[in-house]
């Protein structure tokens, strides 16, 4: 039960949440070098230690703001990347949802 209760706020954090809509880093705003945005990403991560998925998403972020730091990829790219990976991460959510609603286990 509580596993189901935190991929639903899980869920609903990267679907609402305009920051994370906003993601690793914007193209209007870098977010690399803010500090709040890291802390709630470590607040995040350490209440979901389970899940792995999660923690991939993080670093994925980590990895994104090097490079964008190196000058490798720029912004917009590194959106666009992180956008990928976190809609993926979203749709496989709710697919898994809408299983575990139906009984259908796979």
């Amino acid at each position: 039960m509580w596993r189901t209760i935190l991929t639903i706020t899980i869920i609903a954090i990267l679907v609402a949440s305009p920051f994370f809509l906003a993601a690793a880093v914007a193209a209007e705003e870098n977010y690399c070098h803010d500090q709040a945005s890291w802390a709630q990403w470590d607040q995040l991560v350490a209440k979901s230690p389970e899940d792995t998925a999660f923690k991939i998403m993080y670093a994925l972020r980590i990895g994104l703001c090097a490079m964008v730091e190196r000058q490798q990829i720029s912004i917009d790219e590194a959106t666009m990347v992180f956008e990928r990976y976190r809609e993926e991460l979203v749709g496989r959510r709710e697919e898994e949802k809408a299983r575990n609603r139906s009984g259908i286990a796979l």
